[in-house]
């Protein structure tokens, strides 16, 4: 399809160093802001998951799945909706994009190299409240994770490889 070889294109123009440039940086800031909205989190979910789908990987570490990732980290989500809506947006990802979608859950598990500087925060749109903060208490931490276990468990269909994940993860 002509639309995805527009962004083939630009993943492929991405340069490295210390001139380098990445086209898909705008694109990737914008659904990263928008993923901020409870009721744009799917949707822009749904592209960045077609992106990362598409994506061949590259010098930059500004990608796709890494936005993804962002986003609904455990210990410190880059968006307002709640856990039971940010659920919905990986089972709606998982039935278009479900390799993706096992990638980034497994992600999210607690590891000794997570970090982040967050997403994309919004400037003109008010879509994050006053009082809001990406601080996590333990209690909803540890439930972060139940759900995503969760997930992995009931998609992973007899893979043993990604039962012998969980199980590790679990005992971490």
């Amino acid at each position: 399809d002509s639309n995805q070889d527009i962004f083939v294109n630009l993943f492929i123009r991405e340069k490295a160093g210390p001139l380098g440039y990445n086209y898909m940086t705008g694109l990737l800031d914008s659904l990263e802001t928008l993923a901020w909205e409870e009721d744009k989190l799917v949707r822009a979910c749904i592209i960045l998951g077609s992106l990362a789908n598409i994506d061949s990987g590259g010098q930059w570490a500004n990608r796709p799945i890494n936005s993804l990732i962002n986003i609904f980290l455990p210990w410190m989500p880059q968006t307002t909706a709640s856990i039971e809506k940010r659920i919905v947006a990986i089972k709606t990802l998982f039935k278009i994009h479900p390799e993706i979608t096992k990638n980034l859950v497994m992600k999210l598990f607690p590891n000794e190299v997570s970090s982040s500087s967050g997403t994309r925060k919004p400037i003109w749109m008010k879509s994050i409240p006053e009082d809001f903060s990406d601080k996590i208490d333990r209690e909803s931490y540890i439930d972060h994770i139940n759900k995503y276990a969760t997930l992995l468990i009931q998609w992973s269909n007899n893979d043993l490889k990604l039962l012998r994940f969980i199980v590790l993860r679990s005992i971490n």
